[in-house]
């Protein structure tokens, strides 16, 4: 199984991956969960403990926050089969991780990879079931899905009570800011603020707490010691303060469920798998809000400015898979056999490829082969012309 699950923040991708990896203990197989952060890790460890504390599952987490000591142990433990349930973050991707019956492995936040994890998770595919999830899956990956080299699975129902997330692309106003801020303040909830840039983060949380003094503010980024932000992420868990100023790693995924508003300045700086689904994940009565403070019309890069007027029109529940599709036209698809996960695909040879793609994806689901007759007068020597893409428009012309 190699099968891609979409869905939006909240709609209950993290259920699904809990039952997969129940029915694999079950059927006596060991599963990973790999996850993009440390806080996420952590967040998915608890959870999965309170869900199978009635059960005999063995759980344990991988991350920067074990010692070395812990991890060797942990290592040891699983490569003798005693850990059924084993979550971490890219570590568990690297060699020195052997397991005794490998079972199923559930990728969580897909678009925070890179090309080179992902081919690590693709050598990995003939032995373990993949489960991958996303809100936004990145333009190669939506691509490969959509040609039919990898199942997908969409969960379009919201849960009960879910309410649209108004979003908002917008000039810098500190006026519409404090608004922002304190309109959430005032009801009980909290803020994220997103600022992409750690050298500077402490002058905005200052700037940020001269603007609306009712707010509690605190800074978290990845920069910070383990303890000092697992005890930050802990802290606005349980509401200490209302505002979190942090960078987007230690923001995505992370479910605190009275954080309704998220306001991501300088919008333009972040990375694509920063900016896929900023959206809150709880969006109760009342809605939510994300404000990205930046102005569209002033952004030179016109993909960018396309994909900040995408997020602020697809305000509907579910949006997220259609935001995804607005991005693959906008960026293109990528390099499917390359390690560019967008841009233009070159245009000639492109139609030809996908149809040689297709009909060898149905070959391999009918379990026969096919053989392809190429005539000699059609072959052209690499050792003339050197670069693929020319050697194709040879063929061609």
């Amino acid at each position: 199984m190699d099968r891609l699950v979409c869905g939006d923040v909240g709609f209950g991708k993290t259920e699904v991956a809990m039952r997969a990896a129940f029915l694999a203990v079950e059927n006596n197989k060991q599963v990973a969960v790999l996850v993009p952060t440390t806080l996420l890790a952590q967040q998915h460890y608890d959870n999965f403990r309170d869900r199978f504390a009635n059960w005999p599952v063995r759980i344990e987490m991988l991350s920067r926050f074990r010692s070395a000591k812990e991890q060797t142990q942990i290592l040891e433990q699983a490569s003798e089969g005693k850990i059924d349930i084993l979550i971490g973050t890219h570590k568990l991707l690297q060699a020195d991780v052997k397991w005794r019956e490998s079972g199923l492995l559930i990728v969580d936040e897909e678009h925070r990879f890179g090309v080179r994890h992902k081919e690590r998770i693709k050598a990995m595919r003939a032995d373990v079931d993949i489960l991958t999830l996303t809100a936004t899956p990145i333009p190669r990956t939506l691509n490969m899905a959509m040609s039919g080299m990898r199942d997908l699975s969409i969960i379009a129902t919201p849960p009960a009570r879910r309410l649209a997330v108004k979003t908002f692309v917008r000039e810098y106003d500190s006026l519409v800011v404090r608004e922002a801020i304190l309109r959430e303040v005032l009801r009980g909830g909290q803020v994220y603020y997103l600022f992409n840039d750690v050298e500077n983060i402490q002058k905005a949380a200052d700037k940020l707490a001269e603007l609306v003094p009712e707010a509690r503010v605190a800074i978290g980024h990845g920069q910070m010691r383990e303890r000092e932000l697992e005890r930050v992420m802990n802290d606005f868990h349980h509401q200490r303060f209302n505002v979190l100023v942090c960078t987007p790693s230690s923001k995505p995924g992370i479910d605190i469920p009275t954080a309704n508003t998220i306001i991501i300045e300088r919008a333009t700086t972040l990375a694509r798998a920063a900016t896929p689904a900023p959206w809150p994940r709880r969006a109760l009565a009342p809605p939510g809000l994300c404000l990205a403070a930046d102005a569209a019309s002033k952004i030179h890069d016109h993909r960018r400015a396309k994909r900040l007027e995408a997020i602020a029109s697809l305000e509907d529940l579910g949006a997220g898979f259609a935001l995804a599709t607005h991005d693959l036209e906008i960026r293109g698809a990528g390099e499917l056999l390359g390690e560019d996960q967008s841009g233009q695909m070159e245009t000639i040879g492109f139609s030809l490829y996908m149809e040689l793609l297709e009909n060898a994806v149905d070959a391999l689901k009918e379990g026969a082969s096919r053989r392809w007759k190429i005539s000699p007068t059609a072959r052209r020597k690499s050792s003339c012309v050197c670069p693929p893409c020319c050697r194709m428009i040879s063929f061609l012309t």
